[in-house]
């Protein structure tokens, strides 16, 4: 017995089946995610100096970035056996690269880092800080911060107060400056 679905009624082989999914795929994975004018916003400001005092050391470079979306649905399949990054997450890291520029972080390059973020969720819901970190990582080397994440030796993350405009406050510092 196959563990394959029966084709649709309206495609008589199994080739026309195969070849209407392929194209599919195809059409979603290529889709372009429209960011209209003006639709890249900043988090309203927050006391960042007082939030920024509240981290173990200060980073050289801090950030506020849109809170992340989830990683629990981060990826969708692309029909070859890969995965594809969903349009909510390719517009997190738009919206983390213009962060950035605006906030005139540097590159480090290869640098080994710190990076602290400060989480002020949304709601009250029950909520793994561990997955906030992955997603701002990528979209920060994304964004040039750095070469790649492995070079991140400490990450320090602490859950905040509730915010109507949830943001997360990332804090990069090299390690190799403080030694």
């Amino acid at each position: 017995m196959s563990n394959h679905r029966r084709p649709a009624p309206h495609l008589t082989s199994s080739k026309d089946w195969l070849s209407a999914g392929h194209a599919a795929r195809k059409r979603r994975a290529r889709a372009k995610v429209p960011v209209p004018a003006g639709s890249i916003t900043q988090a309203p400001e927050l006391p960042l100096a007082d939030a920024i005092a509240r981290l173990e050391a200060p980073p050289v470079y801090s950030v506020q970035l849109p809170w992340p979306p989830t990683l629990n649905h981060n990826t969708l399949p692309n029909g070859r056996g890969g995965r594809i990054l969903t349009a909510e997450h390719k517009t997190f890291r738009r919206e983390v690269w213009y962060a950035c520029n605006q906030a005139r972080v540097p590159a480090f390059g290869n640098a080994r880092l710190m990076v602290q973020i400060l989480a002020f969720p949304p709601d009250r819901r029950a909520r793994d800080l561990d997955n906030l970190v992955k997603p701002v990582l990528d979209a920060l080397q994304k964004a040039g911060v750095y070469v790649n994440d492995a070079q991140v030796d400490e990450i320090s993350i602490s859950r905040r107060e509730r915010r109507e405009q949830a943001c997360v406050i990332v804090g990069v510092s090299s390690l190799e400056a403080a030694a």
